[in-house]
């Protein structure tokens, strides 16, 4: 092989680096809010109906009945690069439960940053319909919140994510 064609295969080699380096700096530069949901599999069942028959369960003083409570651990957070703030909530983003379940109680368990003044709303109507609104003043990259939920229903209720950002 002579020195042109070597020249010619290195003009090759350097052209598809260039390229590919071109779309990674695109992609990487490429600005975008993801906030994920993550609910833990594991549920705790604090009671079971059916297997304490004297054990009564009062919730502010009112008898639940004979119904299974149950808690579950979820984490939320910011896994774009660009941060997420309420003006860019186009939708309330709220926890739901599917089947509706009585909430008894939401809590922030762990948030990233004290600055993400990370809060759940505290509406017991709400709570009540399955229903856990929730806001903060600013996520940035991997900012975020574990949460823990205590509801009135089996460990097959279903959790999701609701709402809309820009």
């Amino acid at each position: 092989m002579q020195f042109a064609d070597w020249a010619a295969i290195a003009g090759i080699v350097v052209g598809f680096l260039g390229t590919a380096f071109g779309i990674y700096s695109y992609v990487a530069s490429k600005k975008n809010r993801e906030l994920v949901f993550v609910l833990n599999k594991t549920r705790t069942t604090v009671v079971a109906s059916g297997q304490a028959s004297d054990l009564d369960v009062l919730y502010k003083g009112v008898s639940i009945g004979k119904a299974d409570v149950t808690a579950v651990q979820m984490l939320l957070w910011n896994a774009g690069n660009e941060c997420i703030t309420q003006e860019d909530v186009l939708k309330e983003i709220a926890v739901v439960s599917e089947p509706a379940a009585k909430i008894l109680e939401a809590t922030v368990r762990n948030v990233t940053r004290a600055e993400t003044k990370f809060t759940l709303t505290d509406s017991r109507e709400t709570w009540h319909a399955g229903r856990i609104p929730l806001s903060w003043h600013i996520l940035e990259r991997n900012d975020g919140a574990s949460l823990q939920v205590v509801y009135v229903g089996k460990s097959d209720i279903v959790f999701r994510l609701v709402g809309t950002i820009k």
